[in-house]
């Protein structure tokens, strides 16, 4: 499909007056961008196999950085794994462990027990006392900015109350008020009717980098796409129509709309990278790319991986993740050791020479031994999950559980009691199709004993009643 440029005036303005002076930029700290998926499934991209719409512009992000084949959300959902990536810390340390409800509806979010009671003590935000990756910057001079989708504070915990400059695109919600413009924000107002989302926010994402070519900047760029409702643009639905994709809801796999949006998504990651080109800002920017979860059965692809979206089965935690960093990482490179995007805070507060806030918890582990040599362990024990909620993934309702992954081994723990724990060999079964927790009660007992140190330690909430305190 043709590559295409649809950028707003604001942009070509800004474009015009900087390309005179690419390539001659003096800052020599790295700059950082993060750019976060919504919803996107492992399998939904073409470098994990996925050949019925391309992404051309993340497989070459990929191929040009260091790819994490065992790369996780620190959570099922968006919001625990949003709030996570900012502070370093896992969702039941800061008990926020589901998505944040509209104001007026938490007991559809944060019933926790099988009484659909709700959780004594939700978080409806990341608190203000957490000191985010985006404030810890900006003590070495970064400028930052907070594009799209937050979804960890309504009022008064916005992007600019944590450490952000700017927030071009921000409402509370998970999903925009309107996939064109006018898109109803007032962060996002300046745009000509039927503007495409994700074009505006990278229009503003081209604006921001073009402007602080002197001094180091953070980029939190996370793409409202592609979460439901599900709604790509019209000539993009009509192309993969003509592929043999379906938009209505019973579309399942190759649904159009879903397809649209991934291709969107990939153009302007596109745009993004071909600006820090043309700036003369590649070679000093480590860009990072990954997902907040697993994909939305049915449309989004999971495979190889069991499950999706809401579920510790490997569909809602195993994502896309890649660092592309000239100097750091080797093009093409691969690294098998598993790894969180919660590992990403304590990887940029070494690499940019920050240190961690005095007496704040961190959970992530540095990555940098990694990007040097992808075959160096972490020093940590296991990698570990928790979700003492209740939570429906379409008419399935997913009770609350646990989970650990230490080497080669997976166990999920229902915390009811009359649920049975399930043990994997990803190795050997990454679809997860064979548990084989009888065949080692004594792995079962030790990995618990690893869950129940971690819950202890971070003293996370449980549901009423666990089998495990």
């Amino acid at each position: 499909m043709a590559k295409r440029y649809r950028t707003g005036w604001l942009l070509l303005v800004v474009m015009a007056g900087l390309m005179p002076f690419a390539g001659l930029s003096k800052n020599t700290q790295p700059n950082v961008i993060l750019l976060l998926a919504d919803d996107l499934g492992f399998g939904d991209i073409g470098y994990t196999g996925n050949e019925f719409a391309a992404t051309p512009n993340i497989d070459a992000l990929i191929k040009s950085g260091m790819w994490f084949s065992s790369g996780y959300a620190p959570a099922a959902q968006c919001s625990p794994s949003r709030a996570a990536i900012m502070s370093g810390q896992t969702p039941g340390r800061l008990h926020l462990t589901t998505w944040i409800p509209k104001p007026g509806s938490e007991n559809q979010a944060f019933r926790t027990n099988y009484k659909d009671q709700c959780l004594k003590i939700p978080r409806n935000a990341l608190p203000l006392e957490v000191i985010t990756l985006a404030e810890r910057l900006k003590t070495k001079g970064y400028a930052t900015i907070s594009l799209g989708k937050w979804h960890i504070g309504h009022k008064d915990f916005a992007p600019v109350d944590q450490g952000f400059d700017e927030q071009p695109g921000w409402w509370p919600w998970s999903f925009p008020k309107s996939w064109v413009a006018p898109f109803g924000l007032e962060t996002l107002m300046q745009y000509r009717k039927g503007t495409y989302m994700a074009d505006a926010l990278t229009d503003e994402a081209i604006r921001f980098v073009g402007g602080h070519r002197e001094t180091p900047f953070f980029m939190a760029f996370q793409f409202y796409s592609t979460h439901a409702p599900l709604s790509g643009k019209p000539e993009d639905v009509q192309a993969m129509k003509a592929l043999g994709a379906k938009s209505d809801k019973k579309a399942g796999y190759a649904n159009a709309k879903f397809e649209a949006m991934k291709i969107s998504l990939d153009e302007n990651i596109g745009r993004l990278m071909s600006a820090l080109e043309e700036l003369g800002l590649a070679e000093n920017t480590a860009v990072i790319f990954t997902t907040d979860n697993g994909g939305v059965e049915p449309y989004a692809r999971n495979l190889p991986f069991r499950a999706g979206k809401k579920h510790l089965y490997e569909g809602g935690i195993h994502v896309p993740f890649c660092i592309r960093w000239p100097g750091r990482t080797q093009a093409g490179s691969v690294c098998d050791e598993p790894v969180s995007s919660m590992d990403l805070y304590p990887t940029l507060m070494e690499a940019c020479g920050v240190e961690i806030a005095d007496g704040q918890p961190m959970d992530g582990e540095s990555l940098l031994p990694l990007l040097k040599d992808p075959d160096t362990p972490l020093e940590r024990e296991a990698l570990f999950w928790h979700f003492p909620n209740l939570s429906y993934a379409g008419p399935i309702c997913v009770s609350p559980r646990g989970c650990v992954r230490q080497g080669d081994f997976k166990l999920i723990v229902p915390y009811h009691p009359d649920e049975a724990p399930e043990l994997y060999n990803l190795r050997e079964d990454p679809s997860e199709t064979k548990d084989i927790s009888a065949r080692h009660p004594e792995r079962v007992e030790d990995m618990i004993r690893l869950l129940k140190h971690h819950l202890t330690e971070t003293q996370a909430q449980m549901p009423e009643p666990n089998r495990l305190f």
